[in-house]
């Protein structure tokens, strides 16, 4: 019901008002709801049950909403534990979010600050998003058949993208049980290891060996009190596995410094250490009970490294919870997240500026004291807001620690994370950097945090924040996707096609529409493996015909070049040339500069101004952009029946990767070989190996494949002198080295076909 109700009623209408309601609740009521002349003229509508008029009414919803907005984060906390969830991105889409609300509380610098702040970090929406692709893109690694389980881990994951952020990736061995009471129930086959508690190091332990396992024979070492596992030798076999393995900290990091790996132990027991942060008293509900109880649930990880200021032991373990923090942080509203980014931003463009103090304080430090401002203080105190009072929180909690010299471990407090890095010695200098930013307040924020030339953004203009946002978001899904496939191992077929159905119906519940165009891609790439499954079971040719048209074709939903590739592999295996080299042209004939290479992990600027050029151009879905404006490397799975026959032998035992314009120059030439097209065979050699030299579509770490398919292709031509230069570039290459290189590069030299005495024993030398 309407009326029309004047707000600037004086105190003695107000009065009367009243007045009339008490008569009406003292009197006889109705049920029904009565029109009377108000002061005015105007409309006065009360109602007998309640014994309010629309005005009190009025005034006591304002007031409610009031109490509402004040409370409104407890609230939320309370209704969505997850922020990443299906459910709060829902929430997110249906909300009106009205910016202009908070901005009028800002004064003009701190508006400035969070529309800068919100440009680089993106909005609450896109930071859900990236969280929960990352949850994804787990989800999707669990079905890899590997015999290790991937997790995406560091700032990243956390759903922080800035610029310079490596990607984190975490392998959990398995076979290996972690306990902390010879009690527990051991799992047959596995290797069962004891955690023993130290007082001495706090947040470390040693690995008791219980239950011995051939595979874990080489890890062992024997002392006086029993077998442990040594974290050191462990961390020199993973090295070896890899030639571009670079010890950080726990991590392997490739050469380019864009992925840090780590392989690590799981215990499924909460450490005893940890206990008191369960049952730990909280004021103000952060985290909650649910969340406290899924971090307790999962238990914790084990990453082989020691104590920095006990380096000379090697049987030390560190207790990791990456897990949990990773839950913490996706627990975050979005104001806890600006928080956390100011301060990342903070050390990294006015601390580690300073000589005197640079690399004293990490990311870790600053993470811990948001998890304890957050704990410490309301909720509803972490509004957009309040959000410059927020960060001065989190820095005076760090200054009174650093002051301190101990900033205790959130999760085990007595162990200090200051310590061997913050003492005496250097805290008064590292105390007088932040005491200088805070005197200098939020102008010093502005202009040394967030106007700093190592900031890159893409779009020149505030209002492009939400335009740039969803293209960013792509790239990010495009570079971890290299990481995915790196780790597709399986040759399960009911694996894979169980991961296909949970796919399809994932993501028909999905509320957004760029992660239901990701489950898409994946469906589309697992095909890709499923048909080289299936072809081995087909063998008729009236079969593999069907399969060409029913299922490979859904390969190519996946980007412009990996599924036509293997539809072209498909008819080479068949013997139609013809027909594979018109597929193999169409997809060279797609290939530009302009396309975006799913096989980095880096993506320069550059690359991303043209693909938004071009998807500015045409305004269609994220899935017809992969596949108009994206080339993806082939994946023969270990044993594929669609490869050449002429490259069996490299994927004989292990999955083989090439790059789509090198395949394609592979391919051309293996056709006009078979074709007697000398001319043709000769013009596709050329091709092939320039862009290999120029690096044409291919990363780094693929130069090796690259060069051994040249090698093969040099042999069938009958030029052995360039076939054995090319398989010593390939055994010489940084990065992952293919498999089949040194083997060829062996055969090659004891035929002595190239007419050159070369010893055998230099290829050891060569890949030593």
């Amino acid at each position: 019901m309407e009326s029309c109700l004047n707000d600037n009623h004086d105190t003695d209408k107000l009065l009367n008002h009243d007045r009339e309601d008490d008569e009406l609740l003292n009197g006889d009521h109705g049920d029904d709801s009565r029109l009377h002349n108000g002061y005015d003229d105007d409309l006065t509508i009360k109602n007998d049950i309640f014994g309010l008029t629309i005005h009190q009414f009025e005034r006591e919803f304002r007031s409610c909403l009031q109490r509402r907005m004040k409370h409104d984060q407890s609230i939320l906390n309370i209704r969505f534990p997850d922020k990443t969830s299906n459910e709060y991105l829902e929430y997110l889409a249906n909300r009106e979010f009205k910016s202009e609300e908070h901005r009028s509380k800002f004064c003009v610098i701190e508006k400035c600050c969070y529309q800068r702040l919100q440009k680089i970090v993106g909005t609450e929406k896109t930071v859900r998003s990236r969280q929960r692709l990352f949850k994804l893109n787990d989800f999707v690694d669990k079905y890899a058949g590997l015999s290790t389980t991937k997790l995406s881990s560091g700032s990243l994951s956390e759903g922080l993208d800035l610029p310079g952020s490596d990607i984190d990736i975490m392998f959990i061995v398995h076979n290996v049980d972690i306990v902390q009471d010879v009690k527990d129930v051991y799992r047959p086959g596995h290797a069962i290891f004891l955690m023993e508690k130290c007082n001495k190091y706090p947040g470390f332990t040693k690995l008791k060996l219980l239950t011995k396992h051939k595979d874990w024979v080489s890890f062992i070492v024997q002392t006086k009190t029993g077998i442990y596992f040594s974290s050191q030798r462990f961390m020199q076999f993973l090295r070896g596995t890899k030639k571009y393995g670079q010890i950080h900290g726990p991590c392997l990091s490739d050469p380019y410094q864009h992925e840090d790996i780590a392989f690590c132990l799981r215990s499924r027991d909460w450490p005893y250490e940890a206990q008191n942060w369960i049952y730990r008293q909280r004021r103000w509900q952060w985290p909650s009970g649910g969340l406290v109880e899924s971090i307790t649930r999962y238990g914790i990880l084990l990453v082989p490294i020691g104590p920095k200021y006990n380096e000379n032991d090697e049987l030390w373990w560190r207790l990791s919870f990456s897990v949990a923090e990773k839950k913490l942080c996706h627990s975050f509203n979005y104001t806890q997240f600006l928080c956390y980014a100011l301060l990342k931003m903070t050390l990294k463009n006015v601390i580690n500026k300073n000589d005197h103090v640079k690399d004293l304080l990490c990311s870790y430090f600053l993470k811990t004291s948001l998890f304890w401002v957050s704990e410490e203080i309301s909720i509803d105190q972490f509004q957009i807001s309040n959000l410059i009072a927020c960060f001065e929180l989190c820095l005076d909690k760090l200054t009174n620690c650093i002051d301190a010299c101990y900033l205790p471990n959130y999760f085990i407090p007595e162990q200090n994370l200051f310590k061997g890095k913050i003492n005496l010695s250097n805290n008064k200098t590292l105390l007088s950097v932040l005491s200088d930013m805070k005197y200098h307040g939020i102008e010093a924020l502005y202009h040394k945090v967030l106007s700093s030339n190592d900031i890159v953004t893409f779009s020149p203009f505030i209002d492009h924040v939400e335009r740039d946002e969803p293209f960013k978001l792509e790239l990010l899904f495009y570079k971890i996707f290299s990481t995915a496939i790196a780790c597709i191992a399986s040759s399960n077929m009911e694996k894979y096609c169980f991961t296909l159905a949970l796919l399809k119906n994932i993501s028909l519940s999905e509320s957004s529409l760029f992660l239901r165009d990701v489950f898409k891609f994946y469906h589309g790439f697992f095909n890709q493996q499923v048909t080289q499954m299936l072809f081995l079971s087909f063998s008729k040719n009236k079969h593999r015909y069907y399969l060409n048209r029913k299922i490979l074709r859904d390969g190519t939903m996946a980007d412009a070049s990996s599924g036509w590739l293997l539809s072209a592999c498909f008819f080479y295996t068949m013997k139609n040339y013809n027909v594979s080299l018109r597929i193999v042209d169409y997809i060279l004939s797609r290939c530009s500069p302009d396309m975006l290479y799913l096989g980095c992990a880096f993506y320069l600027s550059k690359t991303f101004c043209t693909y938004q050029r071009l998807a500015y151009c045409q305004q269609i879905t994220l899935m017809n952009r992969i596949r108009l404006a994206t080339m993806g490397d082939i994946i023969f799975i270990k044993g594929s029946p669609l490869i050449p026959r002429e490259l069996q032998f490299e994927a004989q035992d292990f999955k083989l990767r090439v790059p789509p314009v090198v395949m394609c120059h592979c391919l051309k030439f293996l056709c006009y070989y078979h074709l007697n097209d000398f001319y043709k065979r000769k013009l596709s050699l050329q091709d092939l190996r320039r862009t290999i030299q120029n690096e044409y579509f291919l990363a780094k770490n693929e130069m090796s494949v690259c060069y051994t398919l040249l090698g093969v292709c040099y042999e069938l031509a009958n030029n052995t002198d360039l076939a054995y230069r090319s398989y010593i570039n390939a055994v010489r290459c940084e990065g992952e080295l293919c498999k089949s290189a040194k083997f060829r590069l062996e055969k090659l030299i004891s035929s002595r076909i190239h007419g050159v005495p070369v010893e055998v024993f230099l290829v050891d030398n060569l890949t030593a």
